[in-house]
């Protein structure tokens, strides 16, 4: 995912710059902050290629987004981090449960919807693409 376009020196400020605003969040944010937090970091961990990383923090988003209820947008996205670290693990097909998971939320706002289904489908997912 670009990675060999960045340098470690920007790789490490990605990945402070996602911690900082993860602690930020967790100080003074609600559990939907919390939760997008935590997909954040996932995400960042995948980019950088930190698998366990990936995958611990999209199951702590999927936590947080049960435990406090939030749905549509949210469930979707946590889905989607921990499939996205699963692909990048290699675990085939807990990677497809997920991605089929998170498809499978209804999302009612339409500018959600397609942001959802934009970096859903058109991102790189180690060679376990989506369904559509």
């Amino acid at each position: 995912m670009g990675q060999e376009s960045r340098s470690k020196v920007d790789n490490d400020l990605l990945e402070r710059s996602a911690m900082a605003s993860l602690y930020h969040w967790s100080v003074v944010g609600d559990a939907t902050n919390l939760s997008i937090g935590e997909w954040m970091a996932s995400r960042v961990h995948v980019v950088l290629g930190n698998k366990e990383e990936a995958l611990r923090h999209a199951e702590r988003c999927l936590e947080i987004t049960q435990n406090a209820g939030l749905e549509d947008f949210y469930l979707a996205f946590a889905y989607e981090a921990r499939a996205r670290a699963h692909a990048q693990l290699g675990n085939v097909e807990d990677c497809r449960s997920d991605q089929e998971r998170a498809t499978a939320v209804a999302i009612d706002e339409a500018e959600d919807k397609e942001i959802f289904e934009k970096d859903f489908f058109g991102n790189d997912w180690f060679g376990l693409t989506p369904a559509r």
